[in-house]
């Protein structure tokens, strides 16, 4: 199998298919074996937004000076999202 790539209405995806088709067959990407990664729409976007929200207040982060003067902090709530995305992704194994 060879992953391959497509993109459908802006959206890019990722699938498996046969390595080799018979006769030389041309295999629409979209009949292969998903392989994408986990679907981001299924994060709780509200409390993401709320953790991040606070981790800026609780940094002193409140304008543009704020967040040039303290790298640690925004990357403090930039890290909010990392922790959900890596949860996302160790659940998806867990169902595999």
């Amino acid at each position: 199998m060879r992953l391959t790539t497509y993109t459908k209405n802006g959206k890019k995806h990722c699938v498996l298919l046969p390595e080799d088709t018979a006769g030389g067959a041309v295999v629409n990407p979209e009949y292969g074996v998903p392989a994408d990664p986990p679907d981001i729409e299924s994060m709780d976007w509200d409390a993401i937004k709320r953790e991040m929200h606070n981790t800026l207040v609780d940094n002193g982060l409140t304008n543009w000076l704020d967040v040039q003067q303290s790298q640690v902090g925004f990357q403090s709530a930039l890290s909010v999202v990392k922790r959900y995305l890596i949860r996302l992704y160790r659940d998806q194994d867990k169902v595999t």
